[in-house]
């Protein structure tokens, strides 16, 4: 699962991605909003992203 990486190597990783595997990981991204999996820290970086 994508998400289990550092937000940088996603970033990394972001540009070589299709879009039905960029879509998917917005997806897993929303989720682990959702269910509180992150830290703040890094919920916030997910939403400076989008």
């Amino acid at each position: 699962m994508m998400i289990d990486k550092s937000f940088d190597e996603i970033q990394d990783d972001i540009t070589a991605l299709a879009f039905e595997e960029a879509f998917g990981l917005l997806g897993e991204v929303v989720s682990s909003l959702e269910e509180g999996g992150l830290t703040l820290e890094d919920s916030w970086t997910c939403i400076k992203r989008v």
